[in-house]
């Protein structure tokens, strides 16, 4: 078992039964609290081994919201070819308005097809702009 030094918090890792567990003990990284997330490493370890398996933490983000947190990296990804981004940018805006805070865990096969139709009935986009709303979701995802 080991703690790490992660974004400023303590994580532990370890692994039980060839599995690898990770989590975040939720404590700043210092010294003070190094005795605390040991502690939580080895609850964490123990409910493992009794059974008990360790909870999701998976955050749920609307469409916006990961749109928020997606455009700066995709700008950055993109800085030497900024049409792409201004395309992918673009293309987003007409998605934001349809998953708009739908969480984008919820986000399927199925709802991409009612995204498709919905610009394709409600907007009369041509086929090639379509294409490219939907290349622009694949990145995002």
């Amino acid at each position: 078992m080991a703690l790490r030094m992660r974004n400023g918090y303590w994580h532990y890792r370890f692994k039980y039964k060839g599995q690898e567990y990770t989590g975040n003990t939720d404590l700043a990284a210092t010294e003070q609290n190094n005795k605390a997330a040991q502690a939580i490493e080895v609850a964490a370890w123990k409910a493992l081994k009794s059974g008990k398996m360790p909870a999701s933490q998976m955050e749920t983000i609307t469409f916006r919201d990961a749109m928020a947190r997606f455009l700066p990296s995709a700008k950055a990804h993109y800085r030497s070819k900024p049409n792409s981004y201004k395309r992918i940018k673009t293309s987003l805006s007409s998605a934001e308005v349809f998953f708009d805070k739908l969480p984008v865990t919820a986000i399927d096969a199925a709802k991409a097809d009612e995204y498709k139709t919905w610009r394709a009935t409600e907007h009369e986009v041509k086929d090639v702009t379509i294409r490219h709303d939907l290349h622009a979701l694949s990145k995002f995802f």
